[in-house]
Parts: C-alpha cells; structure tokens; sequence
C-alpha cells in the first residue's frame, strides 16, 4: 500500500493536529474537561503545550523532521546543496526542540557572559541572529524554488510560515521580558500565571502552524510517497 503525502493533505492533516493539541491544552488547564485530579496530573504530564518532553513536543519534533526528510529527497533528486543546508537546519531544530538546547546554552552563556544581564531569555541574544540569518536564507531559497515551480500562492504561504516563526519569537521575548500584565488581566478577567499560560500556548501553537505551512509549501515540490508493505 502506498500513501502519497502532498501539499494539501499535510496542511490540512497536520494543522488540525496542532488545532486539537492547542484547544485540549486550554480546555484542560482552564478545567473545561475535567477537575479530576488524576486527568489533571496526565494534563499535566503528557498533554500541556507550554511544556517539554510531552506529545505536543513530539509532534513539534515529528514535524521538523518531516520538515528535514522532505528537503532531503529534494537534495537527492536535485543535487542542490541549498535543500541539504535546509534539511541539516530542520534536523537540527527538531533535536533543538525535543532537547531544549537553545534554552540550556543561552542560560549557560548568559550566566557566563553577560554580567549586566538581559531583558528578556539569555537564549534569544545568542540565538536570534543566527535563526535570523537562516530564517532568511531558507525563505528565499525555497521561494526561489517555488518561483520557478509558478506556484506563487505558495510563496504566499511559505511567507505566511516565517511570519509565524517570527511571531512566535516576537511572543516569546515579550513574555520573557516579564511585561506588566495588567490590562490583559483585566480584559481576559484572568490571573497572570493564566495570562502567561495562555501567551505560552498561542506561541507555541502558532510556532506548529509555522512548520506545517513550511512544510506543505516544500511538498509541493515534491509530494511524499510512504510505501506499507
């Protein structure tokens, strides 16, 4: 049996995946589901989104290695050390996020380095330019790609993928920056841990959305075929 995994299917199929992961965090945190202390813990456990080492961190994973084994074909296929550079950065952000690595770096380095401090993560000021750059590299070299491929609603897309990454970084160093929260608590009637639960979870679900769009755009590529014998 052969499954061939496109642009469509993959943006519809996993978006719907880090929909329901996004909706079970806040319905379970906010007590919509269940106040029982055991669902809680399993919550807790196995299901926050603002969390690691759980399923929404696996499937964040799961997606950036897709992400990578999509580029790779296409590096295989093509012969263009672009889409190997693209693969090798993908692979590398999956380990990141089931590793936490940026995070344990940037606070060794910034207990290391910096005396004065930062405003917000210590990850972020050694990290931040180097997504950055890449960020920047990547887009342009798969837009190129789509270019010559005439889907330009694709590039839209893919667009609309790295905003979402820079949204997501954008979020993160607000709330790192331990902001005043006061009119949001206010507006939303919510405590501050809620409030900054809910940041956490709008950044890392938006951050999801980001790869599945990046994802479908490089699909259209080159579709996936997964052969079950």
């Amino acid at each position: 049996m052969q499954f061939i995994l496109n642009a469509k299917k993959a943006l519809w199929l996993f978006f719907l995946v880090a929909l329901l992961f996004f909706i079970i965090d806040l319905l379970s945190y906010f007590d919509y589901i269940s106040t029982n202390k055991y669902f809680l813990e399993f919550y807790d456990e196995y299901l926050n989104i603002t969390y690691e080492t759980n399923l929404p961190t696996f499937y964040s994973f799961f997606l950036d290695i897709l992400i990578s084994l999509s580029a790779f074909v296409l590096y295989k296929n093509k012969k263009s050390m672009g889409w190997l550079i693209v693969s090798i950065f993908f692979l590398y952000m999956g380990f990141d996020d089931a590793l936490q690595i940026h995070e344990y770096l940037g606070s060794y380095f910034g207990d290391e380095f910096l005396t004065n401090g930062f405003i917000s993560y210590y990850w972020q000021l050694f990290f931040d330019p180097f997504f950055m750059i890449m960020g920047i590299f990547i887009f342009i070299f798969i837009a190129w790609n789509l270019k010559k491929a005439k889907c330009y609603k694709c590039i839209i897309l893919l667009f609309g993928g790295f905003f979402l990454f820079a949204l997501s970084m954008g979020l993160d160093y607000y709330e790192g920056s331990d902001p005043d929260l006061t009119y949001l608590m206010e507006f939303l009637r919510m405590h501050h841990k809620e409030v900054i639960h809910l940041m956490r979870s709008i950044e890392e679900f938006i951050e999801m959305v980001g790869s599945v769009i990046i994802l479908s755009a490089i699909l259209y590529l080159h579709p996936l075929k997964i052969s079950i014998e």
